[in-house]
C-alpha cells in the first residue's frame, strides 16, 4: 500500500516550514524503507525545499546519491550537514 501524500493540505495542518520539512523528511524515510527510491528522493528534496539546511534529508539524500553513482551531487549533500 502506498501512501497518498497528494490530498493532505499541509498548508492546512503544518504552518511552519520546519515542520513542513519534518513531514516530508519522514515521508521519504518510509518510501526508502519501501524500496521506492524515486519517491523517497522526492520526498527529501520536498523536505529541503522547506528546510536547505535539514541535517537528515540532507544526509540521506547524500547516500543515495552515492548508491547512484552521483559522487557530486552527494557531495554537496555530506557537505551541508558537516
Amino acid at each position: 500500500m502506498l501512501l497518498n501524500f497528494k490530498s493532505l493540505k499541509l498548508s492546512d495542518y503544518v504552518k511552519n516550514s520546519s515542520s513542513r520539512a519534518e513531514l516530508f523528511f519522514w515521508a521519504g524515510k518510509i518510501y526508502q524503507k519501501l524500496n521506492l527510491t524515486g519517491k523517497s528522493i522526492i520526498y527529501f528534496q520536498q523536505s529541503l525545499s522547506n528546510d536547505a539546511q535539514h541535517y537528515g534529508a540532507n544526509l540521506y539524500l547524500g547516500n543515495i546519491m552515492v548508491e547512484l553513482n552521483a559522487g557530486e551531487r552527494s557531495a554537496v549533500h555530506f557537505e551541508t550537514c558537516i
